[in-house]
């Protein structure tokens, strides 16, 4: 899909930062597929369970999959993450359980943290251990402008690479390589209007936050495909 005037528009207005934090379904800190620059703080995990289709196995092929999602933030600065997935429409090697399953490692650093005028910055590492169908090593900057107590914009902006197959060996398949970014809009602290480009296709969001603990999230993936499903941020 190509952009044009108004998916630019979105892509810098339509993105919230929410209070409690937010995953990719991929199992990093994000709001829709792509990654941000914010870390899960020192000491806290994310739990996200998850319904949506998105590419698997073949290039051009959505899949129907739940996914449960974990990430962890330790030493201040670096965040682990961890996807499970089942996929209701791809035979399994199991007699119980005849699904198909995935896994996705993922990690990401906070390189240099956000002030005023300093956009915070990240480098991550997706899907470096599993099937490797979702792989990238990105670099992703971001920004938030708090305009007043109600309302605040955000912006990221990323490239995605093949770089790791330098050091690991070839993935099946990628996911954001080249330019990505979202942007959007928060009020009161609690409800998300989000929007991205993902290197492929636009995606849009809505969170809602329940304290600093809990999102509820629907999301609409290539501005066709309704998904949605919810995530935890706790102490550990």
């Amino acid at each position: 899909m190509k952009l044009n005037i108004g998916h630019i528009f979105l892509l810098i207005f339509i993105m919230g930062k929410c209070t409690a934090t937010a995953q990719t379904i991929y199992g990093v800190s994000g709001q829709i597929k792509t990654p941000d620059a914010n870390i899960v703080e020192n000491g806290k995990c994310a739990m996200a369970i998850l319904y949506y289709s998105d590419y698997h196995d073949v290039h051009d092929e959505l899949v129907r999959q739940w996914t449960v999602n974990f990430n962890v933030g330790f030493m201040s600065r670096v965040e682990l993450g961890v996807r499970l997935a089942i996929f209701p429409d791809r035979p399994g090697d199991s007699e119980f359980y005849n699904v198909g399953f995935d896994r996705i490692v993922s990690a990401k650093m906070l390189i240099l943290d956000e002030s005023e005028y300093v956009p915070r910055f990240a480098i991550g590492m997706q899907d470096m251990v599993g099937t490797r169908y979702h792989n990238s090593t990105y670099f992703v900057a971001g920004k938030e402008f708090r305009l007043n107590h109600f309302l605040s914009l955000n912006m990221n902006l990323g490239y995605g690479t093949e770089l790791n197959e330098l050091l690991l060996d070839d993935a099946k398949d990628h996911h954001f390589i080249g330019v990505f970014g979202r942007g959007g809009v928060l009020l009161f602290k609690k409800l998300s209007f989000s929007a991205e480009y993902d290197a492929r296709d636009i995606n849009m969001g809505l969170i809602y936050s329940v304290g600093k603990w809990l999102n509820f999230k629907c999301l609409l993936l290539k501005m066709e495909h309704l998904s949605g499903g919810l995530s935890l941020t706790f102490t550990i």
